[in-house]
């Protein structure tokens, strides 16, 4: 059905991550944030990545490695 694709900085599509269903929404989380969140119709998707996401707003969030999922991954 499509799924989440991927883009450089300057705007290169990098690759699309297949997903079976229509994407809804995404987000990076885990220890080191390099953890993606695929929200779908009916599921919840995470995989692995290389990229670190950002900090909100920049700022520390006052947990030494960011936001720990209820996984503690």
């Amino acid at each position: 059905m499509g799924g989440v694709h991927c883009h450089a900085p300057d705007g290169t599509h990098l690759g699309t991550i297949p997903i079976p269903e229509r994407v809804s929404n995404v987000c990076f989380g885990g220890r080191k944030r390099n953890r993606l969140l695929i929200t779908a119709q009916t599921s919840l998707y995470a995989i692995d990545v290389n990229p670190q996401g950002a900090v909100p707003g920049g700022a520390r969030t006052g947990v030494p490695d960011g936001p720990v999922g209820s996984d503690g991954a």
